[in-house]
């Protein structure tokens, strides 16, 4: 239905390819204001390239204090553990990996 309108008001659709790892760090880079560590980084694999998905989940992460800058990088911080964070419903679920020690 929702296509059908689209059509029907002769809508251009841009189809959209997911972003490059490259771009999912600069992304995490500005919302952060620091660069993401590995541990951050496979996190945000999770997003599949998703902009959308991925500047939730940092936005959400940073929220929830569960970031923390240490020589120059973001890194997982207290509380950051295995589980999902939801948004939009259930309409996404990032996993989320155990934080180092």
């Amino acid at each position: 239905m929702r296509k059908s309108a689209l059509t029907a008001a002769e809508a251009t659709t841009i189809p959209l390819t997911p972003l490059a790892a490259t771009a999912v760090a600069e992304m995490a880079k500005d919302v952060l204001g620091a660069p993401a560590g590995g541990d951050l980084l496979r996190t945000l694999g999770g997003a599949q390239g998703n902009p959308f998905l991925i500047v939730d989940l940092l936005a959400g992460l940073r929220e929830e204090n569960l970031v923390r800058v240490t020589a120059g990088r973001a890194w997982p911080g207290t509380g950051f553990r295995t589980g999902s964070r939801t948004a939009c419903g259930d309409a996404y679920r990032v996993p989320l990996p155990q934080a180092s020690a």
